[in-house]
């Protein structure tokens, strides 16, 4: 299987997931307003260690595979910056995420993920957070981020430090019904 062909599954495969996830939360009490999925790159600052300690970080996603009530809805992009206390075993992160709609609209939300868990330098964290202002303002926002290590991430962990992953991100985003 080729590359783009794996990168192709994986990204339905998790889009799946985020979508099937948060299908218990959409029946009655919660309307899906849309599901979009890509890739996002990170960077810390300090560099990741063994031990936790104060960290900054930043990223860059595009969302492109969106699937939504709203059919002019196709794509988004955001950049995040954040932080608390992190290491390459555990995390504890706020974050700010300004959105921006392929329709030239923008989401501000307020993100947190609070039990960031990298067990050997792979990383899959469930984030929560609020639409504060922007397109679907109000909405609740459930987040899946799968970070891939890289070959040398536990070496690095030991010593210089981890200063950037990427990996798939997918967000939902929900309206409470009346």
């Amino acid at each position: 299987m080729s590359l783009d062909s794996r990168r192709f599954m994986s990204r339905l495969c998790l889009l799946l997931l985020s979508v099937w996830s948060t299908a218990a939360l959409a029946t009655e009490e919660y309307l899906q307003l849309a599901t979009c999925l890509g890739p996002q790159q990170q960077t810390y600052s300090p560099a990741l260690k063994l031990l936790p300690r104060q960290t900054y970080f930043s990223a860059d996603a595009t969302l492109d595979v969106c699937v939504t009530l709203d059919p002019a809805l196709s794509s988004a992009r955001f950049q995040v910056a954040g932080g608390g206390v992190a290491s390459c075993t555990l995390a504890s992160l706020q974050s700010r995420i300004v959105l921006e709609w392929n329709t030239g609209e923008t989401s501000i939300i307020d993100m947190s993920s609070p039990l960031d868990l990298k067990p050997l330098g792979q990383t899959v964290v469930p984030s929560y957070g609020t639409v504060i202002s922007g397109r679907f303002e109000g909405a609740l926002v459930v987040s899946v981020l799968e970070l891939t290590p890289n070959d040398l991430a536990l070496l690095k962990c030991l010593t210089t430090g981890v200063t950037e992953s990427s990996g798939l991100i997918s967000m939902t985003f929900l309206q409470l019904l009346p």
